[in-house]
């Protein structure tokens, strides 16, 4: 008789631990979802980030081309100016 109630104690003890088990293995899973989601959304985040770097580095670049092709426009309407002056001057000095 004491042997059957522990026998009866002890399948009520692995009844219990086997419902923990599933708690235990859904919460596991749960969890696992939710890294997995939060895996992706800073995996996307980092992406994003990249991705505005990259313009802005390609914004940057433009800028300097169109800064460095400005300048070198004004030089030459720089050159193209003292040449007229210089032709002026001649022409009107043969007068």
């Amino acid at each position: 008789m004491i042997l059957h109630k522990r026998i009866e104690e002890l399948q009520d003890s692995l009844s219990l631990l086997k419902k923990k088990e599933e708690v235990l293995i859904k919460e596991n899973t749960s969890l696992k979802e939710k890294l997995q989601t939060e895996s992706e959304a800073l995996k996307n985040e980092k992406e994003k980030t990249m991705d505005s770097m990259k313009l802005k580095a390609k914004h940057e670049a433009t800028v300097e081309l169109l800064d460095s092709q400005l300048r070198e426009f004004e030089r030459r309407k720089m050159e193209d100016a003292k040449c007229n002056i210089e032709h002026l001057n001649q022409r009107f000095g043969e007068v």
